[in-house]
């Protein structure tokens, strides 16, 4: 089956011509000539330019989130979807590349497999700023918020720079394109301004710019009265409740409605329908396989467990809504975050930290520690944490980190390992004092 890789299919390469001869039908020694060049384009091409819908997803958070999240819902569509994360390369759910893919390289992958129909691209600051986008013009191209992040690196002095960098996906939007942004972010006007292609807004809070885009007909897709809508420009209608999300936990992590949102604007715009959009996300997702490393939970004698990819504040304090539906005695948090930021940028982690959790425990990973000496990294989240009068546990080995952490929770405790893992299992192939945990999801 040509669709499925050949290691599982018992399959082999026997050989592959880079220039396949074709002297023998053009100047044939006799017969007649044929012009199979022109055939061989013919068939591989077809009509038209030979592109298809681009999908670029940008922002502080959710980027990876909602980019699995649209890949699902169109490879549901009918579509062959070609998609690159954080985590990997994957063509319609067959993962082909490992790792942070997240760049032109990826996209250049995805884009150069004849058989992908919709691109779906994860693009992080990073890749931009050193390469570019790896594209000219996309289709869809979203900007789900700008935050405090990366600051101290490539560069990055504040929270306007990081807007500058980001707005690079909107503006390279095609003219008969959208430009998707959050409209409750603090730069939705700026952005709006920037942008490329028609604008559609989402919004989860309401306010004037949500109004503005019902004022001037632009596509949203908003919660009112704990329902999200759909707005086409011309008339409203109502896709699902918000506690019916299952990627939500039944609207609890208020960041994954923000990324439900994103996603079923997207895909609306893509002429899927409401029907499949709901089927997608009203499933009880297995967030491992789905989300990897993003919310993934496991239990084990009352206690809860949860694996997360937040490493800044604003990433951090949207665990507050979450942890408070849960009923849970304290909340332990396991904490390590890159080195490559600003002072204050880890300072403001260590207040958000302490904003949220009841007990914290820092500690630093050799591949976290980015150039920065491991006891200043500690240094600086520590302080934040005492900032709010709180005292956190420092411990430098991450696996010593780790059996303190499994110690200070007990019964009806949740304990949080925000520490970068890409996967649960990830984290159980670096803590096999937990392995005890993999039958308890």
């Amino acid at each position: 089956d040509i669709r499925k890789p050949l290691d599982g299919v018992n399959g082999v390469i026997i050989e592959i011509n880079a220039a396949p001869g074709l002297r023998m039908h053009l100047r044939p020694t006799e017969g007649t000539p044929r012009d199979v060049g022109e055939s061989i384009v013919d068939h591989l091409f077809g009509d038209g330019d030979g592109r298809i819908p681009l999908i670029s997803i940008t922002g502080t958070n959710g980027k990876t989130s909602t980019c699995r999240m649209v890949a699902r819902i169109l490879m549901d569509a009918g579509y062959r979807v070609g998609l690159a994360v954080t985590g990997g390369i994957y063509i319609n759910g067959e993962p082909v590349v490992k790792g942070d893919t997240t760049g032109p390289w990826s996209a250049n992958v995805v884009l150069g497999d004849p058989a992908v129909e919709v691109a779906v691209l994860e693009t992080a600051r990073g890749g931009i700023i050193r390469r570019g986008l790896g594209y000219d013009r996309a289709y869809i191209g979203a900007v789900l918020n700008v935050g405090d992040d990366h600051k101290g690196v490539d560069g990055i002095r504040d929270a306007d720079d990081i807007f500058w960098i980001k707005s690079v996906v909107i503006e390279a939007v095609a003219r008969d394109g959208y430009s998707v942004i959050n409209a409750d972010d603090r730069y939705a006007i700026p952005l709006i301004e920037r942008a490329g292609g028609r604008i559609a807004v989402l919004s989860l809070h309401g306010g004037e710019v949500l109004h503005e885009a019902f004022r001037r007909g632009w596509p949203a897709c908003y919660v009112e009265d704990e329902k999200v809508f759909f707005f086409d420009g011309g008339r409203y209608e109502e896709v699902m409740p918000v506690d019916e999300m299952a990627y939500t936990m039944g609207g609890a992590i208020k960041c994954m409605v923000e990324n439900c949102l994103a996603a079923i604007l997207i895909t609306r715009l893509m002429g899927v329908s409401r029907e499949v959009i709901r089927g997608v996300l009203s499933t009880p997702p297995a967030f491992v396989e789905e989300l990897p490393g993003r919310f993934n939970m496991a239990t084990y004698k009352e206690r809860t467990v949860v694996v997360d990819y937040a490493h800044n504040p604003a990433g951090i304090r949207a665990f507050g809504d979450f942890l408070s539906s849960l009923h849970h005695s304290s909340t332990v948090c396991l904490f390590s975050v890159p080195g490559d930021r600003s002072d204050d940028l880890l300072v403001e982690n260590g207040r958000a930290l302490a904003e949220v959790f009841d007990r914290i425990i820092l500690t630093a990973r050799d591949k976290d520690l980015r150039g920065r000496n491991r006891e200043d990294l500690l240094n600086m989240l520590r302080r934040g944490v005492e900032d709010l009068g709180k005292e956190p546990m420092v411990v430098e080995d991450p696996r010593e980190a780790l059996e303190t952490a499994l110690r200070e929770t007990g019964e009806r405790d949740v304990l949080c390992i925000l520490m970068g893992f890409d996967s649960f299992e990830d984290f159980l192939k670096f803590a096999g004092v937990v392995e005890r945990y993999r039958n308890t999801s």
